[in-house]
């Protein structure tokens, strides 16, 4: 009977040592998976606040850029109602006219690359947003199946627990039957 006994509970720290190495694993294997993922999340959110500052950079270079256009636009306003009043400086005021449209056509070629920039910029930003909700969908999956896990196992704990009630009541009525029993639980 012994015997029976020692086998039995051998048995049983048999199953609860696997239980609590397959626990082990599974807990280290969400640490890791928890911990890749906050990782690669840090490295989105500080490439989100580059972006951000770039985005900032630019935009502030555009103001400029739009600022300074305004005022060649108005200094050319200027040299035209001048151009009608100083006859004696025609030449000299044409040319400056001239430089000035150039340089009016080079600064919109610059706003246009600028504003083109800035049309990529904000598609890189709206992927990097598309991809951190991803991210946050695949963390709360993964949080929801880690709590359905502990509930599994706090279920299927109180079920062992029942049965070795069970088993330890029967046990007792064989006993006071005055039988031996045949297995232990």
């Amino acid at each position: 009977m012994d015997f029976i006994n020692k086998n039995a509970n051998f048995f049983l720290i048999l199953l609860i040592l696997i239980s609590v190495c397959c626990l082990i694993i599974v807990t280290v294997y969400y640490q890791q998976s928890f911990s890749r993922l906050n990782t690669q999340y840090v490295k989105k959110v500080q490439k989100l606040e580059d972006l951000s500052a770039d985005l900032q950079k630019k935009e502030l270079q555009l103001n400029r850029t739009v600022s300074e256009l305004s005022l060649k636009e108005r200094r050319e306003d200027d040299f035209t109602v001048k151009y009608s009043d100083i006859k004696d400086d025609k030449e000299e005021l044409q040319e400056e006219k001239n430089s000035l449209e150039s340089t009016k056509a080079s600064l919109e070629k610059q706003l246009r690359n600028t504003r083109d920039e800035l049309t990529r910029s904000m598609k890189s930003l709206q992927d990097s947003q598309r991809e951190l909700a991803t991210l946050n969908t695949k963390y709360n999956s993964l949080d929801t199946l880690k709590k359905q896990v502990e509930k599994d196992l706090a279920a299927a704990r109180k079920s062992r627990d029942t049965y070795e009630d069970k088993c330890e009541d029967l046990e007792s009525q064989v006993e006071q039957l005055g039988g031996s029993p045949v297995a232990s639980c």
